[in-house]
């Protein structure tokens, strides 16, 4: 079921940080890249286990190699990261009365233009064109 309070069946969770590692690092994911995808899915994991933003220590932590140095690294990111909402989030959660079976699931839309700013765009560069060729 699509949910306002994620997780609720497992613990409250801070939207928040789940939302700056999407806004921070999902439009640069390369999915094919195994060691990114893992280490995205740690960043993820720590935001929402963890209040800290290492992937190495805290509530959540993994051992040493490159998915956690990525991971770091996408934490990082995302602890800094300061620009405007990049994606639009949807949080499943799993309704069985044992949290050992199913999943609780985000899901990410990227927000969409203004419809009005890409014309508004085209009608400035056609002005533009137009003052261009009058010189």
């Amino acid at each position: 079921d699509i949910t306002t309070s994620p997780f609720s069946n497992t613990f409250p969770i801070s939207k928040i940080r789940v939302q700056s590692v999407f806004d921070a690092n999902y439009a640069g994911l390369k999915t094919a890249d195994s060691t990114q995808a893992a280490a995205f899915q740690v960043a993820l994991w720590n935001a929402i286990y963890d209040t800290d933003w290492s992937a190495g220590t805290g509530a959540f932590a993994v051992a040493t190699g490159s998915v956690k140095n990525k991971a770091n690294k996408f934490l990082e990111a995302a602890r800094d990261f300061t620009g405007s909402r990049q994606y639009n989030l949807t949080f499943l959660e799993n309704m069985n009365p044992d949290p050992r079976v199913g999943q609780n699931l985000v899901t990410a839309v990227p927000v969409p233009l203004p419809a009005g700013l890409p014309l508004l765009l085209a009608g400035l560069g056609a002005l533009a064109l137009v003052r261009r060729r009058k010189a």
